[in-house]
This record gives structure tokens, sequence and C-alpha cells, in this order.
């Protein structure tokens, strides 16, 4: 089975979460444009009236014809946010996230909503953390000095690039994505030294968000993980 098959199953289990009146977050990347589609089809199927609030502009695009959208400076609690990740800790659920730029957003809403559903592949599963680069979201004015001091910690990453010129996040920040040579024995602690560090707006340590992760295998199973 495909990964994009295994996103499709989650996203089909994940969707009946959704009931009636709830404001909905939705995440960004492959794995949430999957969602949004399968949002959709639930929204209509059980004639629901609910409100969503997007972590991205693509996202956002696909949302805002078909479901109504709230306002953006995030007053509302949100009752559920559904997002992917770029790797997932299975025994604490410790996320990467960031591969598509939008961690800062995604951060912001996961933090404002009452539950956190992860949706991945099994592809995406890694104890300790390893495999994918970590996102630091930096202001752009500085930005070498930033990146300076964050490998004068140790710290060794590449400037995110788009068509030779710095890549740049829905909002207008540059990426720095950090390389672990081993497995991150201890994200919370990278997190802090990184997060400190002047220049640095957020890392892509989602640490304390997830609720709740769904998990699709390559044989069609579902497995559903709680928070610790």
């Amino acid at each position: 089975m495909s990964n994009e098959k295994e996103k499709q199953l989650v996203a089909k289990e994940a969707v009946k979460l959704v009931t009636e009146g709830m404001i909905v977050g939705i995440g960004s990347g492959s794995t949430a444009a999957i969602f949004i589609e399968e949002l959709k089809k639930h929204v209509y199927n059980k004639n629901l009236k609910i409100a969503c609030i997007a972590t991205s502009l693509a996202s956002k695009s696909l949302i805002e014809k078909a479901i109504p959208l709230i306002d953006e400076s995030l007053q509302s609690q949100i009752d559920i946010t559904f997002d992917g990740a770029d790797r997932l800790d299975p025994k604490t659920l410790h996320l990467i996230k960031g591969g598509g730029g939008a961690l800062l957003r995604e951060k912001l809403v996961a933090k404002s909503s009452k539950e956190n559903v992860v949706l991945v592949d099994s592809s995406k599963l890694s104890s300790p953390l390893e495999g994918f680069p970590l996102a630091i979201e930096i202001v752009k004015f500085g930005y070498a000095a930033t990146i300076a001091r964050i490998e004068h910690l140790g710290y060794k990453g590449v400037l995110r690039k788009k068509e030779n010129r710095p890549a740049e996040s829905d909002n207008g920040n540059y990426i720095f994505d950090i390389t672990f040579n081993e497995g991150i024995k201890n994200p919370l602690k990278d997190h802090n030294i990184l997060k400190n560090t002047l220049g640095v707006i957020e890392t892509g340590f989602f640490l304390d968000t997830a609720t709740k992760a769904y998990v699709a295998y390559p044989n069609g199973k579902i497995e559903i993980l709680e928070k610790p």
C-alpha cells in the first residue's frame, strides 16, 4: 500500500471525530490536504455546521469556499486540530514538524486547541526522533548572524532555498534546517537552547501538543496512540 493510501486511511478514520458546532484546526502539507477533502465530504454528508482555522495559506485556499473560517486572531478556543508530522515518536508523541515551513502557525493553532490529533503513515515513526531535518524559523533581519549563533552552539544545517533564493514562511520569515547525525536523545533540551537563541522565532519540535495519533500501516491497519 502506498503512503498516499495510508494517509487516506487515517484521514477517513480521524474525520469521524468532527461533530456539530466544532471549531476545527487544519494543519499543512500533503496529509492535511487529504484530510481536508475527507472533512468536506464528512460535513456535507452529515450536514454539519462547523468552522475552521488553517495553519497555512495553502490549506486555507482548500477550505475557504467549502467551510467557514474563524478570525485568525485565535480569540476562540479550538475544539480539535488535525495535522501531519515529519516524524513521530510513538512512545512519547513528540513530533518534528516544519517540512512545509508552516511550523510557527501550526504551533500557534496547536497551543490554542483542546485536542490535537496527528495523522501519519508508519514511515514517519521514529524513536528517538531522527531521519528528518529540524526546521527553525528565524527572523529575516540579521539572519546570517542568527545562523552564526546557531552554529556556534554546535548545530549544523542549511538555509532553506526556493528557486535559488531563501525560502520564506507564510509569515515572511526564513527557515534554517538543522541536521542531527544521531537520534535526538533530549529534544526538550535542544528546543530550549535554540528557542533562547537571539533571532530564532520557533523550532520544529512539537513536544507537548499531540494528544492522539492515528498511524496507518501498509497492511491497512490503523493504530491509535494516546498521549502517555
